[in-house]
């Protein structure tokens, strides 16, 4: 299915705010938040005259509806009528338009599932919506969830996680036929790799953003094959495809942070659709509460969900300095990070064209 181009050649992306994309127009500024807590789209947008706002599901434009008219507060809270993802038309009288759709998924099991679309590139170009999604574990996903997804046509899964991870939190996949990636290994650190900083002492937010920024040249190491694999499937087909981890934002954000590098989009947007995971996931969604009768069996997680909060914060946390740490590190071995997926990902400057005519418009 053929994605719509959803902005003129007028708008252009400034920003990420909430759950959505910011975008700025002549005369409209609009974003639109997913509230996946209590299912319900908020947007918010800043206009001198009344406007109307219209909704249909996304691939179905035939059933739009109007859920506000002449609105002249900026604002408005909608209760979609059924589990659909939905795109909105923010329109005023002199016919100035913007249309945009929430980057996260309206899912009641997903984690941190969002689409990659719309970002610029620096030619002028957008990512596609509907074509790359990124994810944590996909194991809470409903039968109404699935729903969704399969109106979505995704081909292919690339889960990065170790089997320990996999039979964990297992993926019960109900969309359709795929294709799924996935590899045997054993992460590279273990509580040991904790232990310089959980010796009794205070552990602060700063010294777990050490530790973490530290880790991140591994991770980029360690999943070098598995990119790789990505890649040469994104080079074979168009179709969508969904990439996971545990959380959606160590090795699927330096994933993301590769994919979006070799479209050509810029590297402080890139960087902001890294941070966007602090304001989707919260500790909440992978550690249970401190004494629940399901308290992880495994040592690590449990020593890790006594950490203090802001500590426990920065661990679950994207922040730059962590995906910075897997950039300096490819520049320091190719010289840039285009470099690095070239020589070390296998990914040529004719895989690059094929990329771009598959997932920019």
């Amino acid at each position: 299915m053929k994605s719509k181009k959803l902005i003129n050649p007028r708008v252009l992306l400034s920003t990420l705010f909430g759950a959505s994309i910011f975008f700025q127009a002549n005369a409209i500024e609009a974003n639109v938040d997913y509230d996946q807590e209590n299912q319900a789209y908020q947007l918010n947008w800043q206009s001198q005259s009344p406007v109307n706002v219209k909704a249909f599901p996304v691939g179905k434009e035939s059933k739009v509806i109007l859920i506000d008219s002449n609105n002249m507060i900026n604002e408005l809270r909608w209760q979609a009528p059924e589990a659909q993802r939905y795109q909105f038309i923010i329109e005023q009288a002199d016919g100035e338009t913007i249309e945009l759709r929430s980057r996260v998924l309206p899912l009641a099991g997903g984690r941190n599932f969002r689409d990659l679309g719309g970002y610029p590139s620096k030619d002028g170009k957008h990512v596609k919506w509907g074509k790359l999604y990124r994810s944590g574990a996909m194991h809470n996903l409903t039968a109404e969830d699935y729903v969704l997804l399969q109106d979505l046509g995704i081909a292919t899964v690339v889960d990065f996680r170790t089997p320990q991870e996999r039979a964990s939190e297992k993926t019960q996949w109900q969309a359709g036929e795929i294709e799924n990636f996935s590899w045997d290994y054993a992460m590279d650190f273990d509580i040991d790799s904790f232990k310089s900083v959980m010796n009794g002492q205070p552990i602060t937010a700063e010294m777990m953003e050490g530790v973490m920024a530290s880790m991140y040249p591994g991770i980029l190491h360690q999943q070098k094959a598995h990119y790789k694999a990505m890649f040469q499937k994104m080079v074979e087909s168009d179709e969508p495809l969904v990439f996971h981890c545990t959380a959606g934002k160590d090795r699927t954000g330096i994933s993301a942070a590769l994919i979006l590098t070799a479209l050509d989009v810029d590297r402080e947007i890139i960087i902001q659709d890294y941070e966007y995971t602090e304001q989707v996931l919260k500790p909440s969604d992978l550690l249970p509460p401190a004494g629940h009768a399901n308290e992880p069996a495994d040592p690590l997680k449990a020593q890790l969900a006594k950490l203090p909060r802001p500590a426990l914060a920065a661990l679950m946390g994207a922040r730059k300095s962590y995906i910075q740490a897997a950039f300096d590190e490819m520049i320091a071995q190719s010289g840039s990070v285009e470099a690095y997926i070239e020589q070390e990902l296998d990914v040529s400057a004719e895989d690059i064209k094929i990329l771009k005519a598959h997932f920019l418009e």
